[in-house]
C-alpha cells in the first residue's frame, strides 16, 4: 500500500510541477508577444498576464514599471525632436528671405562701374552669399526630410483649393535670374484655364522649386515645362552630364552625381516626399540624352 500512496503523491507532484511550468510557458509567451506589440506599436497598453503567479506577477509589474518610464522618455525625446526641427525649418526659412535680397543687390551693383578693388570685394560677397544660400537650402530640405519621416508627420497636412499653373508660374519666376545665367530661355506650356486642385500649396511650391532648381544644374542650355489640364506637369531638358543608372537614383536620399557635389542631394527626395504626401506620383526617365521627370498631383 505504501508503494500506492508514494505512486499517487509522485504522479501529482509531476501533475503540479508540469501544471507550473506550462503557466509559467504560456505567461512567457503573452508576455513576449505583448511586449513585441508594444514596443513596435508604442501603444499604452500593458503586459498581460493569463496565469496568476507570484513570481510571474512581479516580473509583469517591473516590466510595466519599466515600459511606462521607457513611454515617458521616447514622449520627451519626440516632443524635443520635433521642436528642434520646427526651429531649424524656421530658421533656415527666415535666413533665406534677406540672403535672396543681399544676392539681388550684389547683382545690380555689379551692374554699376566700379574698381578692379571694388569687382573683387563685390565677387567674394556674391560667391560667399551663394554658398550661404545654398547650405540653407541643404538645412531646410533637411528639416523637411527629416520632419515628413518622422513619427509627427502623421496629423492631417493643410489643404486648399489651389491653381497649379499660378503656383508654377511663380516658382519659374522666382528662377529668372538663375535660368538667366545659364542662358537657359524655358519653353513653357500651360494651359489657357486656372487647374485648380486640393493640395497642400506650400508643399506644391516646394516640389516646383525643387524640381526647377534641378532642371537648371543639370540642363545643358534648355528647359522645357508643360502642363496639362488634368494636373500632371513634365519637366525636360537636356543633360549629358548624366545617364540611366544615375537618373534612377536621383530620388535616393543624399544622393549626388559627380557634377553636383555641392548638394546634399535633398532636393528631388524633399520632392517626392512631399508630392507623395499630397497623394501624387513623382517619377524620372532618360532617353536620347533628355532627363525628363513628371509629377502628377
Amino acid at each position: 500500500m505504501m508503494w500506492v500512496f508514494l505512486f499517487i503523491l509522485l504522479l501529482i507532484v509531476v501533475v503540479v510541477l508540469a501544471y507550473k511550468l506550462y503557466t509559467v510557458y504560456a505567461s512567457l509567451n503573452v508576455i513576449r508577444k505583448d511586449l513585441a506589440w508594444i514596443v513596435e506599436d508604442d501603444t499604452n497598453r500593458q503586459l498581460r498576464l493569463p496565469y496568476e503567479d507570484k513570481t510571474m506577477r512581479r516580473l509583469t509589474e517591473e516590466l510595466n514599471l519599466e515600459l511606462r518610464k521607457l513611454r515617458r522618455e521616447r514622449i520627451k525625446y519626440e516632443r524635443g525632436n520635433v521642436e528642434l526641427k520646427n526651429a531649424v525649418s524656421s530658421i533656415s526659412h527666415d535666413l533665406r528671405t534677406p540672403l535672396t535680397a543681399i544676392i539681388g543687390y550684389t547683382e545690380l551693383l555689379q551692374e554699376k562701374e566700379r574698381t578692379p578693388e571694388e569687382t573683387r570685394y563685390l565677387d567674394i560677397i556674391r560667391k560667399r552669399c551663394e554658398s550661404l544660400r545654398r547650405l540653407t537650402e541643404e538645412l531646410f530640405s533637411y528639416a523637411i526630410v527629416s520632419t515628413i519621416t518622422g513619427e509627427e508627420e502623421q496629423n492631417e497636412q493643410e489643404t486648399q483649393n489651389v491653381d497649379i499653373r499660378s503656383v508654377l508660374e511663380l516658382c519659374v519666376a522666382g528662377f529668372y535670374q538663375d535660368l538667366r545665367k545659364r542662358k537657359i530661355e524655358p519653353l513653357i506650356i500651360l494651359p489657357d484655364v486656372p487647374v485648380m486642385k486640393v493640395l497642400n500649396e506650400e508643399y506644391l511650391l516646394r516640389v516646383f522649386s525643387n524640381l526647377i532648381s534641378n532642371a537648371v544644374k543639370y540642363s545643358d542650355g534648355d528647359l522645357k515645362i508643360e502642363m496639362t489640364m488634368d494636373g500632371k506637369v513634365r519637366f525636360e531638358n537636356h543633360a549629358s552630364q548624366l545617364d540611366k543608372l544615375q537618373v534612377e537614383r536621383l530620388f535616393d536620399r543624399f544622393y549626388t552625381v559627380q557634377a553636383s557635389r555641392e548638394s546634399t542631394g535633398l532636393g528631388l527626395t524633399v520632392a517626392k516626399l512631399l508630392t507623395e504626401k499630397m497623394g501624387g506620383e513623382i517619377h524620372a526617365e532618360f532617353e536620347d540624352g533628355i532627363l525628363g521627370i513628371e509629377v502628377t498631383i
